[in-house]
């Protein structure tokens, strides 16, 4: 099955455990302001290639990503975008015997999609906000999905990795802190949660796909509100990766 990929990166350390190849899939209904590549949104543009030929590329390292105990993840874009074909690649990933991650905004009920769900060893969702209004000026989506999957998935022992961007001005409150907190404690199988600062690093992203970034001109989170809000979720929670 073919689908549309905006790129790959291999051998990243961040995406997951082990050494991963990461592959963006192209296309994505969210806007959010602070997204590192809104070059993916649309979905005309992006390369054809087959889920069968991800798994070759990626076979090219196949020894690193297997002494690490890495694996494949599919991000984007948002690959509920292209759910098919992400399931696609997924189960010719567990075909392989490769470890599989999703990184999704959980913008769609995961539980609609039983074959990416079965064949996912890990799902690394991101929280953009706990207050509807802010998550609305964030993403232009609601909130509530995001949250019926982190519970979902932890209902079914699926793994869980947590990400919340700090943006300036929009969710960087100790309140909103707080409240992302007593929306994720329930969920059992979260094994990490990454704190990581809002920057500026796609920026020239924005100007190249003749977008204006909201952020543009904003004052970055000082370091130490950012580890004040480390220390209470690390305190908390005990599970924690700041990025």
């Amino acid at each position: 099955m073919n689908g549309k990929i905006n790129s790959y990166l291999t051998l990243s350390a961040i995406d997951g455990p082990g050494l991963r190849f990461v592959v963006f899939l192209q296309g994505c209904k969210l806007r959010c302001i602070y997204c590192h590549n809104p070059d993916t949104w649309l979905p005309d543009n992006g390369v054809v290639i087959s889920a069968v030929d991800i798994i070759q590329l990626m076979s090219k390292s196949d020894e690193f990503y297997r002494q690490s105990g890495g694996g494949l993840t599919v991000s984007g874009g948002e690959p509920f975008y292209q759910p098919e074909f992400t399931a696609e690649i997924v189960y010719n990933a567990k075909k392989n015997q490769y470890h599989t991650a999703v990184d999704t905004s959980g913008c769609e009920l995961l539980s609609d999609y039983p074959d990416i769900v079965k064949n996912t060893d890990l799902f690394i969702l991101d929280i953009k906000a706990l207050d509807n209004k802010r998550y609305f000026s964030i993403t232009g989506d609601s909130i509530e999905k995001s949250i019926q999957n982190g519970i979902y998935l932890s209902s079914i022992n699926k793994k869980i990795w947590l990400r919340y961007v700090i943006i300036p001005g929009y969710n960087d409150t100790m309140d909103e802190i707080e409240a992302f907190y007593n929306a994720v404690n329930g969920m059992k199988t979260v094994e990490r949660i990454q704190i990581i600062p809002y920057s500026k690093i796609g920026i020239h992203k924005w100007r190249d796909a003749g977008y204006i970034s909201a952020l543009e001109n904003v004052s970055l989170t000082p370091p130490e509100k950012i580890r004040d809000f480390i220390d209470f979720i690390n305190k908390k929670a005990g599970k924690i990766v700041a990025v």
